[in-house]
């Protein structure tokens, strides 16, 4: 039975890896050779925190503005059709 870790295990500072080309003297390339899951990247994170924000900050502005829709916004918060928008001064 496999046990989760608290800790992941790291590579040793000596690890010679290079992509799947594993160093065998390192306990982390020995699990990665065994089939363990490698870890998610910073983006994974990043671009999740980030499509959030837009989400929120669209559905604030669809809520303040006409009828013309976000996608008609410029970047000042005003509507390019109509012109009306949000004083944010």
């Amino acid at each position: 039975m496999i046990q989760e870790q608290t800790e992941p295990t790291q590579h040793s500072d000596t690890c010679t890896r290079v992509f799947k080309n594993y160093d065998m003297a390192c306990p982390r390339c020995q699990e990665l050779a065994q089939g363990s899951k490698a870890r998610e990247g910073w983006q994974k994170s990043y671009y999740e925190n980030k499509k959030r924000n837009e989400a929120v900050w669209y559905a604030h502005l669809k809520s303040q503005h006409c009828e013309h829709g976000v996608e008609n916004t410029n970047p000042g918060g005003y509507c390019i059709i109509c012109g009306k928008g949000v004083d944010f001064s």
